[in-house]
C-alpha cells in the first residue's frame, strides 16, 4: 500500500500564523508590526514551514505509486509531497513481530 505525504501551503500558512505575532518585544516594551512588517515575516514563515514542516499524510491507501502521482498531480496548491509504503522494520523484543514504519518510496 502506497499513500501520499506531505505539506501543503494552506496548513503552513496555518502554522505560521499560529507563529508569528503582531507583536514583537523589544526589551521590556512591545512594539506592534506594521502591516508590511508582518506580512514579510508572515511570508518567511510560510517558506520555512513548507521547507521543514513534519509531511503529513494526505490521501488514504493507493495500490500503485502510479496513482499516487496522479493523486499529486490534482493537489493544485504549492506543495511539498512524498510517496511512502509500509515496511517491515525492527523485531519488537515483546511481540516478536516486525514493527512496521513508513519509508519514502524511491522509483
Amino acid at each position: 500500500m502506497f499513500r501520499v505525504f506531505g505539506i501543503t501551503r494552506s496548513h503552513a500558512e496555518k502554522l505560521a500564523k499560529l507563529k508569528v505575532n503582531r507583536v514583537k518585544k523589544v526589551g521590556k516594551n512591545k512594539v506592534e508590526l506594521t502591516e508590511a512588517e508582518f506580512q514579510q515575516a508572515l511570508a518567511d514563515e510560510i517558506a520555512h514551514q513548507l521547507r521543514t514542516a513534519k509531511p503529513k499524510q494526505l490521501s488514504h491507501d493507493l495500490s500503485t505509486p502510479n496513482i499516487c502521482r496522479e493523486y499529486m498531480s490534482l493537489i493544485k496548491e504549492e506543495a511539498r509531497l512524498l510517496i511512502m509504503h509500509r515496511k517491515e522494520g525492527e523485531i519488537n523484543p515483546k511481540t516478536r513481530k516486525p514493527k512496521m514504519e513508513w519509508v519514502v518510496y524511491e522509483a
